[in-house]
């Protein structure tokens, strides 16, 4: 089972939620265009998730120059997932998380993004 979180405004083909149950809803103020963005909790058991959701991210920064990603995990597995990658290390495994954190800088994820919880 996977768990985490998308922010909807991230989707290029927001047909991906139909693969989640959505646990909840939140808007965020996000100082910038869009003026707010929708933060979906959501658990799924489609075991695809990472690729699909690779496939459905918007490739192109935000107005704000965030680079999009989603970040959930399973019990064994934290995933990052950008348009056309998915990256994922073992949940506690520090140096497997570093060369995640590596690769995300170098895809445009910026170094203040990279402070997801496991």
């Amino acid at each position: 089972m996977f768990k985490g979180l998308i922010i909807k405004e991230s989707l290029r083909d927001d047909r991906v939620l139909d693969l989640v149950n959505i646990d909840g809803v939140e808007l965020w103020k996000s100082g910038g265009m869009p003026a707010y963005w929708t933060a979906i909790a959501f658990t799924s058991d489609c075991s695809d998730l990472p690729q699909r959701l690779a496939q459905a991210i918007d490739a192109n920064p935000s107005q704000q120059g965030v680079t999009w990603y989603v970040d959930f995990q399973n019990e064994a597995y934290k995933y990052i997932v950008l348009a056309d990658h998915v990256l994922r290390y073992r949940i506690g495994d520090v140096q497997e998380r570093a060369q995640v954190n590596q690769r995300c800088l170098e895809l445009g994820v910026r170094e203040d993004q990279l402070d997801w919880s496991e």
